[in-house]
């Protein structure tokens, strides 16, 4: 049972999309779906900034004078969307609660994730999905943080999440973001001294019955592709699990391929791998939930070997269904669906090989 100081890198460990994906699609059609996605709501929700912050990034900078807005209301800016997540003072000026959702703690930063009272701000939806965005970011260890009762780091987040694991939490986000800071550190000792390596939770995870989990199951790949990714350069699992765990994403790219429709949908049911109804439900919430779907798979299969992701053919039609379609949705549906929607643009900057903010930029 390894006990010691934790080490927390200065700097989260980065992964860029694997081999082949950027060029699938061009930036021109990149551009049509991302001017949907600008962060700019008539109501303001936790998860909309969570999930704005991820896609655009901490120094999105929008001249709005030459870009049409869904809304005439406020654009947030990265810096914006970081404050308002890591900075308690900015929290407090635009969401109306008194409910914070950072708090300084012995174990360190604790960040509440689900509201207990209800709220219009709503919250940030799933355990150390905030940690998570920071570390696909590259924010550093030491970046600053204003919590409800004091001032803090991104480290501490980072204790805070080591000491509070518990194996029967949701915790593909956590994986992702302790795999991210703690690498080349094989595993964490929580607070009550029990030792879990990355080996044995993503054994968990890829025991998991497909279509499990948050999201239809989606980031459950997500995560084994990124920690069989960070694996590579920084040796986080053993043997037995570096060679056991790429079955399970390419299983379900094999189910992917054999469940598409001709349009390039992929089925709600998608784990079983047959054709099917995109969604059981009609009209706009079929449509925006077929994208999502889409979006969530596209995006760990950028990150996936060639030999565990579809065929580019494959790839290619469930491409030209989220160019075609996602820029026909109504605007009250980007609105209602931002937090969902932004999934699909994040995909298609990598398939189009680009960051989101230089894509923007070319909108002007």
């Amino acid at each position: 049972m390894p006990q010691g100081r934790l080490l927390v890198r200065a700097q989260p460990a980065q992964v860029e999309p694997a081999e082949g994906i950027g060029g699938l699609i061009s930036i021109a059609d990149l551009k049509v779906v991302l001017a949907r996605l600008l962060p700019c709501w008539e109501v303001f929700k936790l998860s909309r900034a969570l999930h704005a912050l991820r896609l655009w990034g901490p120094d999105a900078v929008f001249d709005t004078e030459h870009v049409r807005l869904p809304f005439p209301c406020r654009v947030y800016t990265g810096r914006d969307l970081l404050a308002l997540l890591l900075d308690h003072r900015h929290f407090a000026k635009v969401v109306r609660t008194v409910e914070p959702i950072l708090a300084s703690t012995d174990e360190g930063v604790v960040v509440e994730s689900r509201s207990t009272t209800v709220r219009m701000e709503g919250d940030l939806g799933h355990i150390d999905t905030l940690l998570t965005v920071c570390s696909e970011l590259g924010i550093a260890r030491d970046m600053f943080i204003r919590t409800s009762n004091g001032e803090s780091t991104v480290g501490r987040m980072v204790q805070a999440a080591v000491a509070r694991f518990d194996p029967g939490q949701e915790m593909e986000w956590t994986l992702e973001a302790l795999a991210r800071y703690l690498a080349p550190s094989p595993g964490w000792t929580n607070r009550f001294g029990d030792y879990y390596t990355f080996a044995c939770t993503l054994e968990t995870l890829v025991s998991r019955r497909r279509g499990e989990g948050s999201c239809l199951g989606t980031h459950v790949p997500y995560v084994i592709v990124m920690l069989l990714r960070l694996d590579e350069e920084h040796n986080l699992l053993d043997k037995s699990s570096r060679t056991a765990s790429p079955r399970s994403p390419r299983l379900i790219s094999r189910r992917l391929e054999r469940g598409q429709s001709a349009d390039g949908t992929w089925p709600y049911d998608w784990a079983r791998g047959l054709p099917g109804d995109p969604f059981p439900d009609s009209g706009r919430a079929r449509t925006v939930a077929g994208l999502t779907l889409m979006g969530h798979h596209m995006e760990w299969i950028a990150f996936a070997p060639p030999d565990v992701r579809p065929s580019e053919g494959c790839l290619v039609r469930a491409l030209e269904f989220l160019i075609g379609q996602t820029p026909l949705l109504v605007d009250s549906a980007v609105r209602e669906y931002y937090h969902l929607l932004t999934h699909v643009g994040n995909a298609l900057c990598h398939y189009a090989g680009v960051k989101a903010m230089s894509a923007y930029k070319l909108l002007l």
